[in-house]
């Protein structure tokens, strides 16, 4: 059976592709299989930065698990709370009276103590790293994949097979 049909003169003909017709073919599909892996590793990255800003369990403020939220802003202000409470427990000058305020999401603030500010910190840094890494680890896998289906079937949810 021949690859395509072609319509002449004399009618619809079988005919088969040429060398250069095939090439042209295989790099398409390839460019379109590249692309959607590019779409698909474009997705993840959005999965992931919704994740980080999306707010994270910490047990920081009395020992207590709550969640926090993690918008661009909320790092910032923890990252703020964090640098003065090393401030603070390093003895800066002018430093030694300072007071936190933070609070758990849907909370009031509440003053924390400076203690209580870096493990807020650290609770962040190591959620945010988590993420960041099973993005990196769902990316190359969507490299290794080799078909459409694979790829589109990949989500944030995704269990890696070992």
């Amino acid at each position: 059976m021949a690859d395509k049909l072609v319509v002449t003169s004399q009618g619809v003909q079988e005919s088969d592709f040429t060398e250069e017709e095939k090439q042209a073919i295989e790099r398409q599909r390839q460019n379109d299989f590249g692309n959607l892996k590019q779409q698909k590793l474009t997705e993840l990255s959005q999965s992931c930065q919704n994740a980080i800003t999306g707010g994270f369990n910490s047990t920081a403020y009395q020992n207590t698990n709550k969640i926090y939220d993690s918008t661009l802003e909320d790092q910032s202000n923890i990252t703020g709370n964090a640098l003065s409470a090393v401030s603070k427990v390093s003895g800066v000058p002018g430093c030694e009276n300072d007071t936190f305020y933070y609070h758990a999401r849907g909370e009031e603030f509440v003053e924390w103590q400076p203690e209580e500010c870096l493990q807020l910190a650290r609770d962040f840094k190591i959620f945010k790293e988590q993420q960041l890494i099973r993005n990196k680890q769902l990316q190359a896998y969507v490299e290794t994949l080799a078909t459409t289906e694979e790829v589109q079937a990949i989500t944030w949810d995704t269990v890696i097979p070992t």
